[in-house]
């Protein structure tokens, strides 16, 4: 490849062609998330220049990548976030996973389950993005769930009070999930709601395992399934509350994680 391609001088694109050329010759580009590089924006250059080198610099990787991008998921007419699901070459159920703790998972008895259920995911075909509300989670265990291809967002890159009322990355991200699973013991309506306006063919779902037996839940219905870890749960679940699909999952389960999150046929 010769280093970075010179038609990108002074700046912009070089380093994303190099990627493509890098994986045109049969090898893989990797990412390593524990890496941290300091970035001292538009220093060299004032925004206005920069601006003007990034919309240039654009129209020649497309031209030379034209073919390779073609490849990736189509772009949406008139949506902005569609570079967040073409970003991602993976195939597989992209999934938004809303995991309401409080704001210490680690006392809350939430974390075993969690990061169970994060850790199958992992495994299976699943394009993760996970957003937490707690920000104790060992780091250990973030930089595992990352560089297994996981995107986890906490506070304070996301305002996790916006998601619960259907805002933030739920709203702003349209159609880039094919399901949008939460777990919380707090009612959650405005997620489903939101998620039909901005992933109109997102499954949402409802993981309540964690829910007290007494706990009145109403707004549980406005989910299209519900996830619960026993059999005595599920029919608990089915007296009190008008629910389209109940679903069972633990760690004795046959089916796997990934099934359940399927719409059901």
């Amino acid at each position: 490849l010769g280093g970075f391609d010179e038609r990108y001088v002074p700046a912009y694109y070089e380093d994303v062609d190099l990627c493509f050329g890098i994986r045109s010759l049969g090898y893989k580009v990797m990412y390593q998330p524990q890496a941290v590089v300091i970035h001292h924006e538009s220093m060299s250059r004032p925004a206005s220049k920069r601006l003007e080198l990034v919309e240039t610099n654009r129209a020649k990787f497309v031209e030379k990548w034209g073919e390779e991008l073609k490849k990736r998921q189509p772009p949406l007419p008139g949506e902005k976030p569609v570079e967040i699901r073409a970003r991602d070459i993976r195939c597989g159920r992209h999934v938004l996973f809303i995991v309401d703790c409080g704001d210490d998972a680690q006392s809350s008895n939430e974390f075993p389950r969690i990061a169970q259920m994060v850790d199958e995911l992992a495994q299976s075909n699943c394009v993760l993005t996970l957003t937490l509300s707690a920000t104790d989670f060992p780091q250990y265990i973030i930089s595992k769930w990352q560089a297994s291809g996981i995107e986890v967002l906490q506070p304070p890159w996301i305002n996790f009070a916006q998601i619960l009322n259907g805002g933030d990355v739920l709203a702003e991200r349209k159609d880039c999930y094919d399901t949008i699973l939460v777990r919380s013991r707090r009612d959650v309506s405005a997620i489903p709601a939101s998620a039909r306006k901005s992933n109109p063919r997102a499954l949402t779902l409802c993981d309540a395992s964690s829910v007290e037996s007494d706990q009145q839940l109403d707004w549980i219905e406005q989910f299209d399934g519900v996830i619960v870890n026993s059999e005595a749960q599920r029919e608990n679940f089915l007296k009190k509350y008008q629910i389209k699909q109940m679903r069972v999952w633990n760690e004795e389960q046959k089916d796997s994680l990934e099934k359940l999150l399927t719409p059901e046929v």
